[in-house]
């Protein structure tokens, strides 16, 4: 049956002079990330979906990385 992980971004770089959309993830949101590739839950995911921001955009492509998987959907 297949599943639906629902993955939000962790710890951002906050900088007030940036708009929002445009944080990065911090390298402990980075490291986080990678370790998330790690969990043997989502060792069968597919396919990524993730917002046009840019710790959004980041953690997405470190899972895809991670996994092997050839990229992943970008929703605006």
């Amino acid at each position: 049956m297949p599943s639906v992980f629902f993955i939000t971004h962790p710890d951002v770089v906050i900088k007030p002079s940036v708009p929002v959309r445009d944080w990065p993830l911090s390298e402990r949101g980075r490291e986080r990330m990678r370790s998330l590739v790690a969990a043997a839950c989502v060792h069968k995911v597919r396919s990524i979906f993730a917002s046009s921001e840019r710790k959004a955009d980041e953690g997405a492509q470190i899972l895809a990385d991670g996994l092997g998987l050839s990229g992943y959907v970008v929703l605006r």
